[in-house]
């Protein structure tokens, strides 16, 4: 009679501990109930509810603490045990706002590479998942300077690069100072080698065959004016001797 009663105690206390979903209670009282061996049914109920009410502590556990990796495995372990499905989407919110929030932090601290498209679905993926106002203002900031750069970056594209070497050539033909010209054309004939020579310096560069072969008949021309005035006061001279 004894035993008898110890048993129906122990199944009560089975049966009232996981009406009250206490995870210690149901504990204790299964491994009781163990020993005393009650009804298997009433058994195989209590132990399935204490794996769902353990999951869903250690699930809670997780969300405390917050660490992506383990959270993610102990929501995945809850849905297969069939744990409260409101805990489960309180975590897997938790989950992705944590997420989200990495990987705009990234975002925000990494390469230049098309930041603009990459900023503005992180700031949409962390808006859905809760991350804090504060938070998305200051990527919504970083966003608007990332897309003046760009903005910049593609205008400066569009503006014609200046050919420092046609430029000096063009310089020393209008002045028609024969020095200039000669250092105009040497720099203008390394430059054109180098072109020729190597592919990756050639790249957006191009020759100057013409205005180098214009600027030294610019040389050649200014040569002979400037050798004419003397060789007509020579010949003079040499009249002159013979008078």
């Amino acid at each position: 009679a004894e035993y008898k009663l110890q048993r129906f105690m122990a199944q009560d206390a089975v049966v009232s501990a996981q009406s009250s979903r206490d995870v210690v209670a149901l504990r204790s009282a299964v491994m009781r109930a163990s020993r005393l061996g009650i009804d298997q049914d009433t058994m195989d109920m209590a132990r399935h509810s204490l794996q769902v009410l353990s999951t869903e502590e250690m699930l809670q556990i997780a969300m405390r603490n917050n660490v992506t990796g383990h959270l993610q495995k102990c929501i995945d372990v809850a849905q297969v045990r069939g744990a409260d499905s409101e805990l489960i989407k309180k975590a897997q919110a938790m989950m992705d706002k944590s997420l989200a929030e990495r990987n705009l932090y990234a975002i925000m601290g990494g390469s230049e590479e098309k930041k603009v498209e990459k900023l503005t679905q992180a700031i949409e993926e962390a808006t859905t998942a809760g991350v804090s106002p504060e938070e998305i203002e200051e990527a919504k900031q970083m966003l608007e300077t990332e897309k003046e750069r760009a903005k910049e970056k593609e205008a400066s594209k569009e503006k014609p690069q200046i050919d420092e070497v046609e430029s000096r050539l063009r310089t020393a033909i209008n002045l028609q100072e024969t020095g200039a010209l000669l250092k105009a054309i040497k720099l203008a004939k390394r430059s054109d080698d180098a072109v020729r020579e190597n592919p990756e310096y050639a790249v957006g560069r191009c020759t100057h065959e013409e205005s180098i072969k214009e600027a030294e008949q610019l040389v050649a021309f200014l040569e002979v004016d400037l050798q004419l005035p003397r060789a007509i006061k020579s010949r003079d001279q040499q009249k002159g001797n013979k008078l």
